[in-house]
């Protein structure tokens, strides 16, 4: 929540978006984006960003939620 909150108020983001590492124990991973689902986060990728590159990462999952 912190760090919502600073990237919320006084950073005035847009647009929040976490690395989630894709080795960890998959019972973890589904846990946690269980509870990043809970306060608004989804899967995303950074295609917003990109300009028409492929960054497509086999090392992470992207989550992100508007603010």
């Amino acid at each position: 929540m912190a760090l919502i909150e600073l990237a919320d108020t006084p950073l005035e983001c847009q647009h929040l978006v976490v690395c989630l590492d894709r080795r960890i124990e998959e019972r973890d991973a589904k846990g946690l984006m269980k509870s990043l689902q809970w306060v608004g986060f989804e899967l995303t990728t950074l295609d917003n960003w990109a300009k028409d590159l492929d960054v497509t990462s086999k090392e992470w999952l992207f989550m992100g939620m508007e603010l």
